[in-house]
């Protein structure tokens, strides 16, 4: 699935909110304030389709300061890859692109995960695209 959308703010405050997110995310899964950098792996449990709490390995693959986010959800079926990619038009002006690929051996597993992003795809693209313009509200919110 890959989402696109241009926000009114400028990439290093995009950058900069993903990387206090992601710093978030990871001291309330160990409890422990770690520097984000590449290669970084913590646990932490994620809700299933099914509403049932699953642990899964998260791995901090790529860190392009102002240009890109990239980590993998390694779960049990296979691996998600999560990307955000920041391009600067203007001064305050960002394309986002939100990206996110299942990877799997099994053919049977990864033609099921097609089917399913076919079929829910418009309702996670919307909601994608609610979440880039939340995350621009409140970048908005803090500079003033």
């Amino acid at each position: 699935m890959k989402v696109t959308k241009t926000l009114n703010v400028s990439a290093q405050a995009i950058y900069n909110k993903l990387i206090e997110t992601t710093r978030a995310d990871i001291k309330q899964s160990i409890h422990k304030d770690l520097e984000l950098k590449q290669g970084l792996k913590y646990r932490k449990k994620i809700m299933s389709r099914q509403g049932v709490e699953v642990p899964v390995d998260v791995e901090v693959k790529t860190l392009i300061p102002n240009e890109q986010l990239e980590t993998d959800i390694y779960y049990r079926e296979g691996i998600y890859q999560i990307t955000y990619t920041l391009e600067a038009l203007e001064e305050n002006i960002t394309q986002v692109t939100y990206e996110e690929n299942f990877l799997n051996e099994k053919k049977l597993v990864s033609l099921n995960q097609k089917l399913m992003e076919f079929v829910m795809g418009l309702s996670l693209k919307k909601k994608v695209k609610q979440q880039l313009t939340n995350l621009e509200h409140e970048i908005l919110g803090e500079q003033q």
